[in-house]
């Protein structure tokens, strides 16, 4: 099957708890950067950094959360900008609490 590139271009994107399921992170950002207009934003939360054990079964799974500053080179390498990166909330699980993080960048 052949996957072809959207052609839209979007005013934003706003993604939850998807990201530590993409395995190409460099992919996934550059084609969003070429599909948000310019003046467009990204809003991206997932989970902080994590031992794997926030699902029970990682099956699709490609990224034990993330550490923020490492996710935001990724974001300022495919040319965003303004990235801000700040906890929003914690998830409680019987066994661990989870940290989420927001990241917001503008395509200038």
């Amino acid at each position: 099957m052949v996957k072809e590139p959207l052609k839209q271009q979007f005013d934003g994107l706003i993604s939850s708890m998807t990201l530590h399921h993409v395995e190409d992170l460099d992919a996934f950002f550059a084609t969003i950067y070429k599909n948000i207009k310019k003046g467009g934003f990204i809003a991206v939360a997932d989970l902080e950094s994590e031992d794997g054990s926030f699902h029970s079964d990682n099956t699709g799974v490609h990224h034990f959360g993330f550490d923020a500053q490492t996710l935001r080179d990724i974001v300022q390498k495919h040319g965003f900008t303004d990235v801000k990166i700040q906890n929003i909330n914690t998830i409680k699980k019987p066994h661990k609490d989870f940290g989420i993080f927001l990241l917001t960048a503008k395509k200038h």
